[in-house]
């Protein structure tokens, strides 16, 4: 939550808003005073407009609006309506690569979580749980595989302990479990833009070269780390730019006339850098 807090802090909430909102989020109000909790879920928000808003995630950054009809047969089974999307840019890709990379890390989970989220595919998933446990939410999605769960009481009362990963998470793992073997088996492809760096323990600066200590990560091109860990050990030097004499030599009549065999270099490998490769839900505590 302490992160949360700081990026609601350095963006101000009155961006965060205006995001949310670009998110297709429309409940929010800008004359609410939500404050910093606003990070935690201090806004009731629809759970179809959440669902939606990591739809973008999924679709690499781009909004399809949700429907209830993809189409309507008449009574000869002929098509009188199917449903078109129209799909449009909300995000950049990359910034989509990075949030879905980090809610499928099921290592990441399993401190706490264990297996009890991880489904027949790689998914991104994220919980919530309010204070008073009167709600509990699970959402996660593949790329093509969006759901989001709800649990609570409908007169509002307060459940008995139950948590988004214990009450709505169950229950999302089912559905995934359930539609994802009829779905085309896609993964999260990394875009352009997106920089696979080796990290190094403090997390703030690169190796030089990837070894088993380090832990790679994705940044945003442009914004990898400029500083290293480590060095190579030994520090590649110049050449010097040969003199047109030193570079191409006239050969002697004794020379041309007796050439001498001359030793084969043994090729070196450069030493290893990185290279880039290209229903409500209120106050909800995540």
């Amino acid at each position: 939550n302490i992160p949360a807090l700081l990026v609601m802090e350095k963006v101000g909430v009155s961006n965060a808003i205006e995001f949310a909102k670009k998110m297709k989020i429309t409940t929010l109000d800008e004359n609410k005073d939500y404050g910093l909790p606003l990070a935690l879920g201090s806004a009731e928000i629809p759970l179809i407009e959440m669902t939606s808003a990591y739809g973008i995630f999924a679709d690499q950054g781009e909004y399809v609006k949700p429907t209830t009809i993809l189409e309507i047969l008449d009574k000869k089974g002929k098509s009188t309506f199917k449903y078109e999307p129209d799909p449009e840019r909300v995000i950049d890709a990359p910034v989509a690569y990075q949030i879905s990379s980090i809610l499928s890390d099921n290592g990441a989970r399993a401190e706490v979580f264990g297996g009890s989220l991880n489904v027949v595919r790689p998914a991104a998933v994220k919980t919530g749980t309010t204070e008073d446990y009167r709600d509990a939410l699970t959402i996660g999605y593949t790329p093509n595989l969006v759901v989001g769960v709800w649990v609570g009481n409908n007169d509002r009362t307060p459940m008995d302990s139950v948590a988004g990963s214990s009450g709505a998470g169950p229950i999302w793992r089912a559905l995934m479990n359930r539609f994802l073997p009829e779905l085309p088996n896609q993964t999260f492809r990394k875009p352009l833009g997106i920089r696979e760096i080796p990290l190094c323990a403090d997390g703030g600066r690169s190796h030089f070269a990837a070894t088993d200590s380090a832990n790679v990560e994705f940044f945003l091109a442009g914004t990898e780390p400029k500083e290293y860990c480590d060095s190579p050990s030994t520090t590649p030097t110049e050449s010097p730019t040969p003199t047109p004499e030193q570079s191409n030599p006239e050969p002697t009549q004794e020379q041309q006339q007796n050439p001498q065999p001359t030793e084969t270099p043994v090729p070196t490998v450069p030493l290893a850098t990185p290279t880039p490769d290209g229903g409500i839900i209120p106050t909800i505590s995540f």
